[in-house]
């Protein structure tokens, strides 16, 4: 005498076993994440050699430092309309960034001749680069004017793909003797 199901029953029962199988089967078939971004900061003499903008996304972000003194490297989103000047005129003596300025980590420290890299997912935005390590009379180095602007933009619709799109507008219409207004 077997367990003895209702059509209804046996086929959810079945339904459900199939589910699982096609899990199971398809767990290993996604497609792989593409790779994060690299970039690659520079320090050299209380200042950050970086790039201006980079791709919204991860980024893995190298900090080489080929300064004499041990440095770092945080990034710091800005809210929408902020600029660098505004963090630094708000933050306080303690260095607590203003509530609108959100901290997003980066490379921890590199001594002088090494380098540290760090992975970070950036939303589109404006960010600061900034080294808070103190040099030997106590003063954080982005108050020395170790700072740096960073504009992560989205890869399909970044400012040289507006410029690319703007462009083929201007081309296909002068070939067709259409003005834009």
């Amino acid at each position: 005498m077997g367990l003895e199901l209702n059509p209804v029953a046996r086929s959810r029962t079945l339904l459900i076993l199939l589910a699982l199988l096609a899990s199971a089967l398809f767990a290993g078939c996604t497609t792989p994440a593409s790779p994060p971004h690299e970039v690659t900061v520079t320090t050299e003499d209380l200042r950050f050699q970086a790039p201006a903008t980079v791709e919204a996304g991860w980024n893995t972000i190298t900090l080489d430092n080929q300064g004499d003194d041990l440095h770092h490297l945080q990034l710091i989103q800005l809210a929408d309309g902020k600029e660098v000047e505004d963090l630094f005129a708000e933050m306080s003596p303690a260095g607590v960034p203003p509530s609108w300025a959100s901290e997003y980590g980066g490379p921890n420290a590199a001594m002088p001749g090494s380098s540290s890299r760090a992975t970070v997912w950036l939303d589109p935005g404006t960010y600061v680069l900034a080294d808070f390590i103190p040099d030997r009379n106590g003063t954080p180095h982005a108050m020395q004017g170790m700072v740096s602007g960073l504009d992560p933009y989205s890869a399909y619709m970044g400012p040289d793909s507006f410029r690319q799109i703007e462009a083929s507008l201007d081309q296909e219409h002068s070939q067709h003797g259409a003005h834009r207004p």
